[in-house]
């Protein structure tokens, strides 16, 4: 009995053995790809193709509807892509409603692994591009795609977004699991994704405080500037106490900071003025893109627009109307 228990226990460690292909994978600079490598006798070769060699660009228009902010996105894949842009990911949030993609090439769908919204052009579809012949998959380079739209009534904000290519990586036969295994890591985030920047919706903070709300504004003010849709050009319209050698940006933040100081008094009505008058320059700027003929030379793109638009009227609704001379915001 004794002996049968030891044969088989080394029956199993000769099959362990024999699953286990000391699997290793190792980066090549020259292609940009992966290099898995496995076996015991022989050593095979399998090259993983990342989904990262695109140079995705995406651009966020947002309308308020009623009370519901309608967001759309066009998405780039850059001429420095070396494949198609083919995934297109948004963070989830239980208020989007209205889902909508740009044409029939697209699936639209939840991530539940990674808790993300997402639009999907991978596979052969019936939707032809004007003036082709034939399916194609995905955003090739140098092309852009518009119309992935939904509603939601969270207010802008600064999100992450998500982008893979079509590349597949695969093998003719059945792969050793430690193979498998070292695949699903470098199909994972964050390494298989390229990642960006645009404007999407986050829920109101609970509870609203009026000060803290304007650190947001100031916040969302200097990352505008960070991510180029906000240029710190020469402010051409300008109020009485503003200056034009101040800059836009400068006299944006001015004006936040004024307001700030009125509420630290207990003024909210100054402060509410303060705040139109921001609001005010923000459309103004925004409408003198208009005149630009080239993209380049816009002072405030609609992301920048957006976030600072609607989150200063939010402030403004949640002021009090009136308010006692010496009486502090709560």
């Amino acid at each position: 009995m004794k002996k049968i228990k030891l044969l088989i226990f080394g029956l199993c460690i000769i099959l362990v053995k024999l699953e286990s292909q000391n699997a290793t994978y190792k980066y090549d600079p020259a292609s940009g790809n992966y290099i898995v490598f496995f076996g015991q006798d022989t050593i095979e070769k399998l090259t993983f193709y990342p989904s990262t060699k695109i140079v995705p660009l995406v651009r966020a228009w947002i309308v308020l509807v009623k009370d519901t902010f309608r967001y759309r996105y066009q998405i780039t894949n850059s001429n420095l892509s070396e494949d198609h842009l083919s995934e297109f990911y948004l963070p989830n949030n239980s208020m989007i409603t209205n889902i909508r993609k740009p044409n029939d090439g697209w699936y639209f769908g939840y991530h539940e692994v990674i808790d993300k919204l997402n639009w999907s052009n991978t596979k052969v579809n019936h939707y032809t591009p004007p003036g082709k012949d034939y399916y194609e998959i995905g955003v090739p380079p140098g092309t852009s795609v518009d119309g992935f739209v939904y509603s939601c009534t969270g207010l802008p904000s600064i999100v992450d977004c998500f982008f893979q290519s079509s590349r597949l990586s695969g093998a003719d036969h059945e792969l050793p699991g430690d193979v498998v295994d070292i695949l699903k890591t470098l199909e994972g985030f964050p390494l298989n994704y390229v990642k960006g920047a645009t404007v999407g919706p986050v829920l109101p903070p609970e509870p609203f405080i009026a000060i803290t709300f304007l650190d947001t504004l100031l916040s969302y003010t200097h990352q505008s500037v960070t991510l180029g849709w906000l240029k710190p050009k020469r402010d051409g319209d300008r109020e009485d106490d503003e200056r034009s050698d101040d800059g836009i940006v400068k006299n944006i933040e001015k004006r936040i900071e004024k307001a700030k100081k009125e509420l630290v008094k207990g003024d909210s009505i100054k402060a509410r003025q303060e705040l139109e008058k921001l609001v005010k320059k923000v459309e103004t700027l925004y409408k003198r893109n208009e005149k630009e003929k080239y993209e380049s030379d816009m002072v405030m793109t609609s992301e920048a627009y957006a976030l600072l638009k609607y989150n200063t009227e939010y402030l403004i609704n949640h002021l009090p109307s009136k308010q006692k001379k010496g009486e502090k915001e709560k």
